[in-house]
């Protein structure tokens, strides 16, 4: 597992700043986290998703929308904390 500090330093991450989307990994645990909702939500349906403004938040978010078949919808107010 990789450490906040390594992944940093290492420019593994984007900011807000500089923020340039997911990973190959990035996607694979987007994927994953799809199915695993896929399964809450044939439970109890979702009706949407609401993902931040930067380019991983949303496309993590478009990726779990597509699987669930549900819309996604993005909010500057969700950017997370330290970004303003």
């Amino acid at each position: 597992m990789l450490t906040a500090s390594y992944v940093g330093r290492n420019g593994l991450v984007g900011g807000p700043r500089t923020c340039t989307g997911l990973t190959n990994l990035g996607y694979a645990q987007a994927e994953q986290a799809a199915r695993r909702l896929a399964t809450e939500h044939l439970k109890k349906p979702f009706d949407v998703i609401y993902t931040g403004p930067q380019i991983r938040l949303v496309q993590t978010g478009e990726i779990i929308a597509q699987t669930l078949q549900i819309p996604a919808h993005h909010d500057d107010r969700l950017d997370g904390p330290g970004t303003r």
